[in-house]
């Protein structure tokens, strides 16, 4: 989300904007491909929250001087135009996961479910139209074959705001099963806003909360979790030992219909047999036949001479669990701060030699944001991520 600067940069820079360092006083320059560190030594840096959406989103852009629909790139999100007068430079951009801060679940609207990724949308330009209708290609299994338009909600929220959802349409116009998609009719006051679509009735099969893997010895565990599932068959496990060509291995029953959060995970016994580094993703298919895939996780195999550290889920609903893979017996504390640096819970735990798990509930009274977790054993840092806390 930066440009680099050299070491040296002039002295005529009245800002610099970053968003990976971290908290205090030092950061790491990962990004610019150095992977070294430095130290504010004369200025100390002032740390600001962060209330813009942060990543590496899908990005699509269309110049359109007439009627019609344009699809922008590979976000999954077209423009319809009718009565077009001028030329707009649209662009859309789009995130997987949640958004920061509160996800329209239960309000407004009422609906049971959102689809697991959101859009921004902005315009350049002096057109007019008399529509300007959104159509969200949603991907693979992500609508079931009892769709009905109306039961799909589109929601929008100004692009910098992390609290509260308006409800932009409480229907479709359309929502097509077998192009899995669903077009609202808007006027250009949708630009410069996040979006997300909702569904009541449960018209999307999961929301998958987070898949993730770890080494163990030998073999690499692969956990997963639901918050919801509706008309669900299970999971295929796809392992890829380049992270292009993936073959399944395995298939887990899924719960079928379920409105409580679900843990999964699955055991990929001696694969570091035929390998060091290992990728993992899901195939979640519907009693329907219709499937969409998870994201992709990697994990190496685990040197005998380091700390192994798993945090789950991520984004956290209600309570956190870590478990760590040490070396030596002795003390760990687990720190959260927020992304200024200011420490909302420290708690120290008793580590024993090998495998240890810990449940931890700080994490329920938080407000839903962006948050930082760091584990500090002997007085070394093993563990640094950030997190999101999510309804």
């Amino acid at each position: 989300m930066h440009t680099r600067l050299a070491n040296t940069p002039s002295i005529n820079l009245a800002a610099y904007y970053r968003f990976d360092e971290g908290t205090g006083n030092t950061f790491t320059t990962d990004a610019s491909g150095n992977c070294n560190t430095a130290v504010f030594s004369v200025i100390p840096p002032t740390w600001a929250a962060n209330q813009f959406p942060l990543g590496t989103p899908a990005v699509g852009t269309q110049t359109v001087p007439f009627d019609g629909t344009f699809a922008l790139g590979t976000t999954g999100l077209s423009m319809v135009y009718s009565g077009m007068f001028g030329t707009d430079t649209v662009y859309a951009h789009k995130f997987n996961g949640l958004p920061i801060g509160i996800s329209p679940v239960t309000n407004p609207g009422g609906v049971t479910n959102i689809h697991p990724g959101y859009w921004m949308l902005y315009r350049y330009g002096n057109g007019t139209t008399t529509s300007t209708n959104l159509e969200f290609n949603l991907g693979a299994g992500n609508l079931n074959s009892t769709v009905n338009a109306n039961d799909l909600r589109l929601f929008s929220r100004g692009r910098v705001n992390v609290a509260g959802w308006l409800l932009a349409n409480n229907v479709a116009t359309s929502a097509v099963f077998s192009t899995q998609a669903v077009t609202f009719a808007q006027s250009q006051s949708i630009y410069g806003n996040q979006l997300m679509v909702g569904a009541n009735n449960n018209p999307l099969p999961v929301e998958l909360l987070f898949i993730n893997a770890k080494a163990n010895k030998l073999d690499a565990i692969v956990r997963w979790s639901t918050a919801s599932e509706y008309n669900s068959r299970g999971f295929a496990i796809e392992r890829s030992f380049d992270g292009t060509t993936f073959t399944e291995i395995d298939f887990v029953k899924s719960a079928g219909n379920s409105k409580s959060t679900l843990q999964y995970s699955y055991q990929d016994v001696d694969v570091f047999t035929q390998t060091p580094l290992v990728y993992y993703r899901l195939k979640q298919v519907d009693v329907d036949g219709s499937y969409t895939y998870s994201e992709v996780v990697s994990v190496k195999q685990a040197a005998s001479n380091t700390e192994q550290v798993v945090v789950y889920p991520n984004p956290i609903i209600s309570d956190v669990t870590v478990e760590l893979e040490t070396l030596k017996a002795g003390k760990a504390e687990i720190m959260i701060t927020d992304i200024t640096g200011k420490i909302i819970d420290k708690t120290t735990v008793e580590v024993n030699q090998g495998f240890n798990k810990y449940t931890l509930n700080q994490t329920q009274g938080l407000t839903h944001g962006l948050y930082i977790i760091t584990i500090v054993q002997n007085g070394q840092t093993i563990y640094n991520n950030k997190f999101v806390k999510a309804n």
